[in-house]
């Protein structure tokens, strides 16, 4: 029913994306060439609890098909978690997908783990849920919860598997759509991953 702060109704989307190297590459001896399929869905649902108090849940699911045997994904074109539009307890796309982690865990390269990993995956899960409620005037509060997980390999990928935060903010209505400042916290965190405690983040619209 609104364009900037919908109150109710849904959106749903369905992006896809085609891509192949122009050349293959050969590096140490290894030929890296790129030729796969990318999909992604989002689903928006805004539901009116009582008077001016909303719900609001999103979905987002993606994933990367290769199309030929040992096709690999350039790192900008695989998705990324954390930040202001995924989990907001972390920094903008600063998640270690989990199967990197679990073998980080298990070869004890926690050091370089926080350096030097690659935080790109071809599949991840989302879900995001807010309450949305009025303080005074144009200035709104919001209390939110968001799981999510991302995965370097999409043959490793568990919808299970989610990593929690949550948190609280408030959001300033404009002309040109709300101002949002949110504070998430990661209630589960992995320590010797490096992961915060929580992150503050600003946007400018809301899901």
């Amino acid at each position: 029913d609104n364009a900037f702060v919908p109150t109710r109704g849904f959106f749903v989307s369905i992006a896809s994306e085609a891509a192949s190297t122009l050349h293959d590459t050969v590096s140490q001896g290894t030929v890296f060439f790129s030729r796969f399929l990318k999909l992604q869905f989002t689903g928006n649902g805004y539901i009116p609890i009582w008077r001016s108090i909303v719900l609001a849940g999103q979905l987002r699911v993606g994933r990367i098909f290769p199309l030929q045997l040992g096709s690999r994904t350039y790192p900008n074109r695989a998705f990324f978690l954390g930040g202001v539009e995924t989990l907001r307890g972390y920094y903008e796309d600063e998640l270690i997908p989990q199967d990197v982690a679990d073998e980080a865990r298990r070869q004890h390269t926690q050091a370089q783990t926080t350096t030097s990993v690659v935080r790109s995956g071809d599949a991840f899960v989302l879900l995001r849920s807010e309450v949305r409620f009025p303080i005074y005037g144009p200035l709104g509060g919001g209390l939110f919860a968001d799981f999510g997980n991302l995965w370097s390999n999409a043959a490793n990928m568990n919808p299970f598997d989610l990593r929690p935060t949550a948190g609280a903010g408030l959001r300033l209505s404009t002309p040109v759509g709300p101002i949002a400042v949110d504070y998430g916290i990661v209630l589960i965190r992995r320590v010797d991953l490096g992961e915060p405690f929580g992150t503050l983040h600003f946007s400018i619209g809301l899901f």
